[in-house]
């Protein structure tokens, strides 16, 4: 079963099944076989109407079994970060740290992805948020926190539990 959430998570951050195989080395009817024996466990729909952030579908069971996924890498001393294409290369190579295909997506759509489990931490650059932010001034999000990076307009957000 966590492979199947491994799978699902994985569509969520790269929004489709063709990338989220490529980034597994697996074929897309794999993927989609995958995809579809969690959907029936849980009852999963994917999101019709205006893009949202979780497309493939969504339940309370399923974040808890998120939550109880990301404390077992957590455990286990792995962690699940994203980010964009521009900073994938801060994450390469770094011990512990979990292969997650490099994706653009707003800063709020990061927050949501680590607030629902889906991610762990996402490496954020405020090149990527919908508004202004006074110099200093770091984002809200409910369920996470936000640590500025250095000297460059970089935050992670992490988990707040």
């Amino acid at each position: 079963m966590l492979l199947n959430l491994h799978v699902l998570d994985l569509m969520e951050v790269s929004g489709s099944q063709m990338r989220a195989a490529r980034s597994l080395s697996m074929h897309q009817t794999t993927v989609s076989r995958s995809y579809w024996e969690l959907a029936e466990q849980f009852r999963l729909q994917p999101a019709r109407g205006p893009r949202q952030v979780c497309r493939w579908g969504g339940s309370s069971s399923l974040r808890f079994l998120r939550l109880a996924s990301r404390a077992h890498r957590l455990e286990d001393g792995r962690l699940r970060l994203g980010t964009d294409a521009l900073h994938q290369s801060l994450l390469a190579g770094l011990p512990g740290v979990l292969q997650v295909p490099p994706c653009f997506h707003p800063a709020g759509d990061w927050a949501t992805l680590v607030a629902q489990g889906v991610i762990d931490g996402a490496l954020v650059s405020s090149l990527c948020h919908n508004q202004e932010l006074a110099s200093g001034e770091l984002p809200h999000w409910p369920g996470v926190q936000v640590l500025p990076l250095g000297t460059l307009p970089l935050q992670l957000g992490g988990c707040c539990a």
